[in-house]
């Protein structure tokens, strides 16, 4: 059956066996128009942050995973996805007066940030330091230093006495996006 035209129609079905017992059945059929598929941004995140999605136009909006898939795995008026770690695209359609549009690929890119570190005698002092040196730091990162949770510095390298005690040591990388790797 095709319509070509929305609005609701009766549908019946009459159905005789050979030994002449009937029955019809009959249901309504809603014919509308597919709705415009939600307008929905791409986004630019820094890993493990929380995306919202809305379109204030729509009743609700469905999430799915893979554009073929027929059960949403989120379903509201603002969809929150979080903790985003990898470059991930989600199936979004948008819910208008009972009606569900066409899905519409959400592309949300998770900004990488790059950065680790090295310890290693300090050679250039005679008391007993390390070599604290910051490596695959991307152009335009900055760095910051913590010893024990404190602040230690903000350059590329430095050195702390080497205690036979157990230290923290923990490296911050902010990109020039202003995302930050610990």
């Amino acid at each position: 059956l095709s319509f070509s035209v929305p609005g609701s129609y009766q549908i019946s079905l009459y159905i005789e066996n050979a030994e002449g017992c009937s029955a019809t059945i009959e249901k309504q059929l809603v014919v509308a128009n597919r709705p415009a598929a939600p307008v929905l941004s791409d986004q630019i995140i820094c890993a493990n942050e929380t995306v919202i999605l809305n379109d204030p136009l729509a009743d609700r909006l469905k999430l799915y995973r893979f554009e073929d898939e027929s059960d949403p795995i989120l379903i509201g008026s603002n969809l929150e996805i979080e903790n985003i770690e990898h470059d991930s695209t989600f199936y979004i359609s948008g819910i208008y007066a009972d009606f569900e549009s066409e899905k519409v690929p959400v592309l949300i890119d998770v900004l990488e940030v790059d950065g680790d570190f090295i310890f290693l005698p300090d050679t250039t002092t005679e008391d007993h330091q390390l070599l604290l040196q910051s490596t695959n730091i991307a152009a335009g990162s900055s760095t910051e230093w913590f010893i024990d949770e404190i602040s230690a510095g903000q350059e590329m390298s430095i050195s702390i006495p080497a205690v036979g005690e157990s230290i923290s040591v923990r490296l911050e990388v902010t990109s020039s996006d202003v995302c930050v790797k610990s």
